[in-house]
Order: structure tokens, then C-alpha cells, then sequence
């Protein structure tokens, strides 16, 4: 039986909400949970245990990363840090248990991440792996 995923959006900006869950929606991400500050967020993931939780560090430095080390030591959710240009990428993602996810956020990107088997990365890499087998069996069908 499929499992059915689930995921929690936190920021303070409701554009940043309602565009993640249509676009979770789309993504067959069944159960979109919301939360507009640090509190709320750590409360509803001990509650919901997202399978995915989606933090926006536009919530401000000191509130983003209070809610990322409560989050991760109450939860075993994924977590995922949205941001506008990457600043973070040298500070906390030497840590490798943490996705980046730059906004603004596309569908596509958003698929890698939650539907990594199915993302454009993992077909084309299947791609590649068909064509090269192709390319040897061929060699030595002269």
C-alpha cells in the first residue's frame, strides 16, 4: 500500500503558504499542514510528524534556525530550508541532512524533492544508463 505523505510549510509570509500547498497539491502531497511562526511550526510537527517540513528562513536568522535545531531534535521529519539566494549554503548546509530548496520554488525542484525516484534528474540519469548499455551491446554486435 502507498503511503500517503504529508508535509508542513512554515513561514510568516502567506504568499509563500498558499503557493506551497497548491504546488504540494500537485504534487500528490496529501496532508499540507501551515504555520506561520516558530512556535506554531514546532507545535504542529510534534503533532502531524510531516514527513517533510519546509522552513522559510525569511522568518528571520535567529527564529529560523531556533525552529530548525527544536524541530529536528522533537521530530524525524525531513527537513528543508527555503531561502532567497543560497546565503546559507556555506553556514548550515556543510551539514548534509538538510536540503536548500532557493525560492521562489518551482514545481520541478519541488518534485526532486519529494518524489526523488520520479525527478527530471533520476530519468535522465536512467537515460543515460539505457543509452550507454545500448552503446556497448551494439559494439559487439559487429
Amino acid at each position: 500500500m502507498k503511503k500517503i505523505k504529508s508535509a508542513l510549510v512554515i513561514s510568516d509570509n502567506i504568499i509563500v503558504l498558499q503557493e506551497m500547498k497548491r504546488m504540494l497539491a500537485n504534487l500528490e502531497i496529501k496532508h499540507v499542514f501551515e504555520a506561520y511562526d516558530s512556535d506554531s511550526g514546532l507545535k504542529s510537527a510534534k503533532k502531524y510528524q510531516p514527513d517533510y517540513t519546509f522552513i522559510d528562513m525569511d522568518l528571520g536568522k535567529n527564529s529560523s534556525l531556533k525552529t530548525l535545531e527544536l524541530i529536528e531534535s522533537k521530530t524525524s521529519t525531513r527537513i528543508i530550508l527555503m531561502e532567497k539566494k543560497c546565503v546559507l549554503k556555506n553556514e548550515i548546509l556543510t551539514n548534509s541532512k538538510y536540503t536548500l530548496l532557493e525560492k521562489p520554488v518551482t514545481l520541478n525542484r519541488l518534485n526532486d524533492i519529494v518524489h526523488p525516484n520520479l525527478s527530471f534528474a533520476a530519468l535522465l540519469q536512467e537515460a543515460r544508463k539505457l543509452v550507454k548499455e545500448e552503446s556497448v551491446a551494439t559494439m559487439f554486435q559487429i
